[in-house]
């Protein structure tokens, strides 16, 4: 099905059907056509703007690596002040719906991560109300291991978000700079962004976009009971995160029950692809996609190929999960197997039955680890 092929690749995020619509018209009608052999160093896209908006022709030319596409949205980040009270320094992320900036508060002298949307075209309404969801949410979510919210508002044509400057990197900066991470620091982080979730579910809030780019590392304060290697986990990004309304299942509205399509494919539960019904052990399959990453520098399923990935998700199996075996220890596996069974019900009930499990593991990879120095030292 087409409408699941583009669905927040390359960082672009798609976030409601209708729009996948359009964009696949254009994609269908690109297939169809070629640039003309005057205006190769153009755009393909750039001739539609005018039935799609600047986000759905920035998603669709990220799609086809038309990456220097030129629109409304990228020229945000020449502003040097996006709202009243604050002073943008510099562009530090964007996806298909908005930039984020470093900035800072101008009242407080407080350095932010602004994150900003345009009020403008199409479907804005609905995407300020989403921004204005993801504030909310991340207000009510007071916990170490999650970003702070300071402040939303309306100003000068833009929806900002302010909230907590996390100094460091994002987990697939992580992946890209060092490959693979060692059990040890991988379970460790896993285990914080467990944390983060566990306080999510206790508000009955799903995350929905569980993956590296959305867990941010900073250095862990003193006194944080961190290993010295082990960076402080901040889980971030709740735009499509979703609320219990029913007890078969989660949906973004209770009264929208088509905007459920939402995620980025390699990430996402088989159970989310196929019925839009998900709860914890949704996240705890992206949760259990992200570990196998970290612990072997790459994604389980060709990200490039969203017809493979949905193809492998349907056949009810993970036979992509014997990758890892090797990179970790047995009882490692056996978590990680489990946190991405397709079936949702072998998946772990909950936080604390996973956490439980994941202690055990790093308990296990510590001993192991003062065994093998006190070896090296008899010798």
């Amino acid at each position: 099905m087409l409408e699941k092929i583009l669905i927040n690749e390359m960082e672009c995020e798609v976030k409601d059907i209708s729009k996948l619509r359009r964009v696949c018209l254009l994609e269908s009608h690109l297939k169809r056509s070629e640039p003309m052999a005057d205006d190769r160093t153009k755009s393909p896209y750039s001739a539609f703007q005018d039935t799609v908006s600047p986000m759905d022709v920035e998603t669709i030319s990220h799609w086809r690596g038309q990456v220097d596409v030129k629109s409304p949205n990228r020229e945000i980040s020449a502003f040097s002040e996006i709202t009243t009270g604050y002073q943008i320094e510099k562009e530090i992320g964007r996806g298909g719906t908005g930039i984020v900036f470093k900035a800072t508060q101008i009242g407080l002298d407080r350095k932010v991560a602004l994150k900003t949307i345009r009020c403008s075209g199409l479907r804005a309404e609905k995407y300020v109300e989403q921004f204005r969801h993801e504030a909310k949410v991340v207000a009510n979510l007071n916990h170490p291991n999650i970003v702070t919210a300071y402040d939303f508002g309306l100003s000068k044509g833009q929806a900002y978000f302010a909230m907590e400057l996390v100094d460091g990197m994002d987990a697939e900066q992580l992946i890209r700079e060092c490959g693979q991470l060692s059990e040890f620091k991988a379970w460790n982080i896993i285990r914080q962004v467990c944390f983060a979730l566990a306080r999510a579910a206790e508000l009955n809030i799903v995350h929905r976009d569980i993956k590296p780019s959305n867990i941010l590392l900073g250095k862990a304060p003193l006194g944080s009971g961190l290993p010295s290697n082990v960076p402080m986990v901040k889980v971030t990004d709740f735009g499509l995160a979703c609320f219990k309304v029913r007890e078969s299942g989660l949906l973004w509205h209770e009264d929208d029950k088509d905007e459920w399509l939402t995620g980025t494919p390699v990430y996402m539960a088989p159970e989310l692809i196929a019925s839009g019904i998900a709860d914890e052990r949704s996240d705890i399959y992206s949760l259990g996609v992200t570990a196998w990453q970290f612990l072997t520098g790459r994604l389980p399923l060709d990200s490039h190929s969203p017809e493979r990935i949905f193809e492998e998700k349907d056949r009810r199996k993970s036979d992509w999960l014997a990758g890892a075996s090797n990179k970790l220890s047995r009882r490692g596996f056996q978590v990680l197997k489990k946190m991405c069974s397709h079936d949702r019900r072998a998946r772990y009930e909950n936080y604390n039955d996973l956490i439980a499990k994941i202690d055990q593991v790093i308990d296990f990879l510590a001993k192991q680890a003062r065994t093998e120095t006190v070896s090296r030292l008899k010798f």
